[in-house]
């Protein structure tokens, strides 16, 4: 049970588990819930609506809006195909909540408030984006606060189109549903099967199945928005429409007046039965239409939490969306996934005044931090992108090497706190303020300090950076503080990279570190990660005896091109080594390979050379 203050609602899946068994069709729905609502509690509910999917979908777009704080449609096909399936079965298909308004509160709010309240389209394609709703001719608006994957979903069926690639060709697809389905679930418990198919395909498409095990060996597809156009309801309009799948394909007659019924009942669903039980919210005070949205979101998967949080920056602040946008654009660029969650996070820590501010919670991003957060954006924006661009430099190429984004924030707030403009490679400070960087980065990332739940520690982080002098990144002085947690630490046992082999995720971190900028390896792919190479061959070894684990000994490994790669292939280590001929000093220096005499005989003792060597990378 939600309340707040006047406003009641139930989610009734969370109370009783056998409750969906006693109102298996939807028509009997919202009379059980409203008898749960009075008898099981004993108190009064704000009553339900009942509406027609085709009611629904006539006011989508006109009155039925959405609220910034919603995020884009997000559903997949499969998703659809469910939900779809679940309406044909008559199961609910959950409830809808609107935030209704009359112009009049819409302009009264936004007048008190201080704010605009944008308002949105739904879209009727999967790929794309919602357009604001500029005109404000209408009486009265619903925006929907809880369903709108649902109702995008259902819109986007009966009025829109799917869209996909196929061989660098854009198809548009339409949902079609399967007539003679509805006898055996398959695999996934789908009953009916609807499936989006070539619109150019017809409004009937036949297929043949091949598969033994399958009873009926054809399927007849129907065109679900055509069906939807129709007034199919008539006995006589819909005989004309089954006399048309029966002269497509001569066998349909063997199920004419199954297609007939299905047809029928399918028509129902979408006009006649009320399966859209919403709630109307009329909720005048912005900041309780907020709570209550973030509490009928936070308990499913369909938005994160700071998704949620991120709606009341969006109201505050009208660019956020665009400038949140253009970010993020910007700096995933690479093979990398920061989303609002991460940049949320990092202002979160640089205005934080003590650890709970750092927590992601509908408090903490009050009207103080949102106009900080616009006041500072450019100097915010400077920061994160100075910072991700050492990624590069650093040789982490990948979001296989970057397990936790969080690791990268306490480097944001200091590019923040110092103001940094740039990372110059021709000044000592700044080359030597890098490689401390990329020691603490790859520690961090190694030692899963910033797994889990980091607010504490970033916390401690920031704690440490503002107690230091602007000189260079405190790194000790950060990992100091950390340890100060229970079960924290950035300590690092030399025994774990004894362990680190070949192609594993820790070690392209532990090279990345070891080869502290020396070499540019070009061209390396968008997404790809650097090659690497046995400096003595798997080959060679192997016909040595050599151990498996000593072959892939991260010892033994070296980031190269991937021209060098290929051009070294199966060669031995002393005939490479000839090959380097007046080059051999230099390439040795810059792959950390200790000078001397080696063979496939004394591969240990280069293996141990090699460790004292790379292992001498790790200090700051």
């Amino acid at each position: 049970m939600v309340t707040n203050q006047g406003f009641h609602f139930i989610n009734i899946f969370d109370f009783h588990s056998d409750f969906n068994n006693t109102c298996r069709r939807f028509d009997e729905y919202p009379k059980n819930l409203a008898l749960l609502g009075r008898n099981t509690w004993g108190m009064v509910m704000k009553e339900y609506t009942r509406e027609t999917i085709s009611k629904t979908i006539s006011q989508i777009n006109k009155n039925i809006l959405l609220p910034d704080i919603q995020r884009p449609f997000v559903w997949d096909k499969e998703q659809i195909y469910k939900l779809f399936d679940s309406l044909m079965r008559g199961y609910p298909i959950s409830t809808f909540l609107y935030w209704q308004l009359t112009r009049e509160q819409l302009t009264e709010i936004e007048k008190a408030d201080k704010l605009r309240i944008k308002m949105y389209k739904f879209v009727d394609s999967n790929d794309e984006e919602n357009e604001e709703e500029n005109n404000r001719d209408k009486d009265s608006y619903s925006l929907v606060l809880d369903g709108q994957q649902r109702l995008t979903s259902l819109y986007i069926a009966l009025k829109g189109i799917w869209k996909e690639k196929l061989r660098k060709k854009n198809i548009q697809k339409e949902l079609y549903y399967n007539v003679l389905s509805g006898q055996t679930e398959n695999e996934d418990g789908v009953l009916y099967e609807f499936l989006f198919i070539d619109r150019n395909d017809g409004v009937i498409q036949i297929e043949e199945i091949e598969n033994e095990k399958i009873e009926k060996k054809i399927k007849c597809w129907i065109n679900v928005k055509k069906v939807f156009e129709k007034d199919l309801g008539q006995a006589k309009k819909r005989g004309v429409f089954v006399d048309e799948i029966v002269a497509k394909d001569v066998r349909m007659l063997e199920f004419k007046n199954d297609i007939d019924d299905i047809i029928d009942r399918f028509n129902d669903v979408l006009k006649d039965d009320g399966v859209i039980n919403f709630f109307p919210e009329d909720e005048t005070n912005y900041d309780r239409v907020l709570d209550i949205f973030v509490r009928t979101n936070s308990g499913g998967t369909k938005l994160g939490y700071s998704d949620l949080l991120f709606s009341k920056i969006k109201l505050r602040w009208e660019d956020a969306r665009a400038q949140f946008k253009e970010l993020l654009a910007s700096v995933n660029k690479n093979n990398f996934e920061f989303d609002a969650d991460f940049i949320l996070k990092a202002c979160l820590v640089i205005f934080s005044k003590k650890s709970e501010d750092v927590k992601y919670n509908v408090n903490n991003l009050n009207d103080t931090l949102i106009n900080d957060i616009v006041v500072s954006w450019v100097q915010i924006v400077q920061s994160i992108k100075i910072t991700i661009s050492l990624l590069d430099r650093f040789l982490m190429k990948d979001k296989k090497m970057l397990p936790s984004y969080n690791a990268l924030i306490p480097m944001i707030y200091w590019v923040y706190k110092t103001k940094r403009s740039t990372y110059r490679d021709d000044l000592e400070h700044d080359v030597k303020e890098q490689q401390i960087l990329r020691v603490w980065l790859v520690k961090a990332l190694m030692s899963g300090a910033f797994s889990g739940q980091s607010d504490l520690t970033l916390y401690k982080c920031k704690e440490a950076i503002d107690n230091a002098g602007p000189t260079l990144y405190p790194a000790e002085d950060v990992e100091k503080n950390i340890q100060t947690m229970k079960n924290r630490s950035m300590n690092i046992d030399t025994d774990k990279y004894d362990q680190i082999s070949y192609r594993s995720k820790e070690s392209y971190l532990f090279l990345a570190l070891c080869y502290k900028m020396a070499v540019n390896f070009q061209p390396i792919t968008d997404g790809n990660l650097p090659e690497q190479d046995h400096i003595f061959s798997k080959d060679e070894l192997k016909k040595a005896n050599i151990p498996e684990d000593k072959i892939n000994s991260i010892y033994n490994i070296r980031f190269v091109s991937l021209i060098d790669n290929r051009k070294k292939s199966k060669m031995p280590f002393t005939d490479w080594v000839k090959q380097l001929d007046t080059n051999k000093d230099t390439v040795f220096k810059t792959h950390g390979i200790p000078q001397g005499s080696w063979t496939v005989d004394n591969f240990d003792a280069f293996l141990n050379e090699r460790k004292i060597l790379l292992q001498g990378n790790l200090v700051y």
